[in-house]
């Protein structure tokens, strides 16, 4: 991952409370959006983007990832860890 840029686009997927999206963010100059199907693990995300100063570059979305918000190509990486097949 070493040409991410402040350009790049990441989208996680199935981010739950944002552990991973943190150390993302804080190892990667990126903007990422951090989606997950939970109201509850997005507001802690987004909480935590904001005391680490990561809210200008990480915001979390509520979404399903089987109807994904997005345009094709709007994202240079799709990140998605640790998420079980249903």
């Amino acid at each position: 991952m070493d040409n991410l840029s402040n350009k790049t686009k990441i989208a996680d997927l199935g981010c739950g409370t944002g552990a991973q999206t943190m150390v993302l963010a804080q190892n990667t100059e990126a903007t990422i959006t951090a989606l997950d199907l939970y109201a509850g693990s997005i507001d802690k995300l987004n909480v935590t983007a904001g005391k680490l100063g990561l809210q200008n570059r990480v915001k979390g979305i509520v979404g399903s990832m089987d109807n994904l918000p997005f345009q094709n190509d709007e994202f240079d990486l799709i990140w998605s860890e640790g998420l079980l097949p249903m």
